[in-house]
């Protein structure tokens, strides 16, 4: 581990760090790659759901839309497989179970499936890996918070 090129024992959330790794070929590392201990793995997985708020688009968020998650500097596709449920944005409260869709400026709980694994954790646990960005033709359409990881 180094900071600003000089070796260091430790690194604490926040600090820019260069890692160098033995017993790795450099084309299997990529940005938005997480670096764990071995005896606290980080989920990984291609099903979630995550409780979104969608903005102020022209097009309502539905079933089998394609979009681009974004999770730190990861990008991936994936797909919203799941409208579990409306919400009452200022409360929470559930206001229609799996709905048609949720249309511009609403709130709900959906289900994403990626089209390769991704390391996330639930918001509660660790909030940096637990957001969520969702693209569509390069606007961004929700943001949101992983409620479960399946």
């Amino acid at each position: 581990i180094q900071i600003d090129e000089i070796p260091t024992q430790n690194a604490f959330a926040g600090d820019c760090v260069s890692l160098t790794l033995n017993g790795m070929d450099q084309q299997n590392v990529t940005a938005g790659d997480v670096v764990c201990a071995p005896s606290k793995p980080i989920p990984i997985t291609t099903c979630f759901q995550a409780h979104i708020v969608v903005f102020n688009v022209a097009v309502p968020i539905t079933m089998s839309l394609p979009v681009q998650l974004h999770v730190q500097s990861l990008e991936q596709q994936a797909v919203i497989t799941k409208l579990i449920a409306k919400l009452e944005k200022s409360t929470g409260e559930i206001v229609k179970k799996e709905p048609r869709c949720l249309p511009k400026n609403t709130s709900g709980i959906i289900e994403i499936q990626t089209d390769q694994p991704i390391c996330l954790e639930l918001y509660k646990d660790v909030q940096q890996l637990g957001r969520v960005t969702l693209r569509v033709d390069g606007t961004t359409v929700a943001a949101g918070l992983v409620t479960k990881i399946e």
